[in-house]
């Protein structure tokens, strides 16, 4: 039976968040690493990730989901925040909390979109906690090369000046997900893959210590991806880890699957469950 509990964090900044902790209490825990941290992206909440945490409980994993700052059951907090501060104080607070209240000292992550950039950004701000990380599945996650050519940079400023002029993005009615995000949380990512520079706002050039990550990775995209997350732009950001066992998959008609995925069923859908999910499943599992 799964059971589901909201365990309440105060981040360093002083932020509420909610962290999601689901089991099945009837099933045995498997053998290797039993616990797995996820997290959603922008437009989003951990209901992307709720599909897949409980095929994870059910085969006896520990799930614990991470909602950012103003999103789901998290705080909105007082000043306006973007990823950095989602990587620094969220992700941080989680991953502190697992390792030294939970005491586990071994956890896989899985994580959707921008919820793979600030793991990332985390891990590399936060170098003692590489050592406990297994190994991580990111669906359809990129940060500096959606603008393959011109024309895609050009799109990107209009976008990126549109929102500007708006103050906010209303993903609901776009049909990016469930709730908007400002302007001031979306200029990074922009200008990331308007620059091609993945720098923090003091200047930490994060694609440079994305090398000293070798926790093997595996990165999933969907064939039908065309913007956020196209393939070829997952391949490159899973380019900038540096571990050997690192893998890309394309899921599309072209390498065998029963669909080209978009960037959200890529990670949530029926057609994921039966052909991603079991994919993913097995890169956990992977020794070594």
């Amino acid at each position: 039976m799964l059971n589901e509990m909201e365990i309440h964090l105060a981040t360093e900044d002083a932020v509420r968040l909610s962290l999601w902790r689901l089991r099945d209490e009837s099933t045995s825990p498997p053998a290797g690493t039993r616990d797995i941290f996820l997290t959603h992206g922008t437009f989003s909440d951990r209901r992307i990730c709720l599909g897949i945490a409980k095929h994870f409980a059910s085969l006896g994993y520990t799930c614990w989901t991470l909602e950012w700052r103003g999103h789901g059951g998290s705080a909105q907090g007082q000043v306006p925040y973007d990823f950095e501060t989602v990587a620094q104080y969220d992700v941080k607070a989680a991953l502190d909390h697992l390792v030294r209240e939970q005491g586990i000292q071994r956890l896989h992550c899985v994580t959707h979109s921008g919820g793979g950039i600030v793991l990332t950004m985390c891990l590399v701000r936060n170098p003692w906690l590489v050592p406990v990380i297994d190994r991580v599945a990111l669906f359809a996650c990129q940060a500096l090369h959606a603008a393959s050519s011109s024309s895609r940079k050009w799109l990107l400023r209009l976008m990126r000046l549109v929102s500007r002029f708006y103050g906010s993005i209303p993903g609901h009615r776009l049909g990016l997900g469930v709730q908007a995000e400002s302007f001031f949380m979306m200029k990074q990512w922009y200008d990331w893959n308007i620059s091609g520079s993945f720098r923090g706002r003091d200047g930490v050039d994060y694609l440079a210590k994305m090398s000293g990550l070798t926790v093997p990775v595996l990165a999933i995209s969907g064939a039908a991806d065309k913007l956020i997350a196209p393939p070829a732009s997952c391949e490159k950001y899973l380019q900038g880890f540096g571990g050997s066992a690192n893998r890309a998959m394309e899921c599309g008609l072209s390498t065998g699957f029963s669909k080209d995925y978009s960037h959200a069923n890529v990670m949530l859908s029926r057609a994921a469950m039966n052909e991603v999910w079991p994919v993913a499943t097995e890169w956990l599992t992977t020794k070594g």
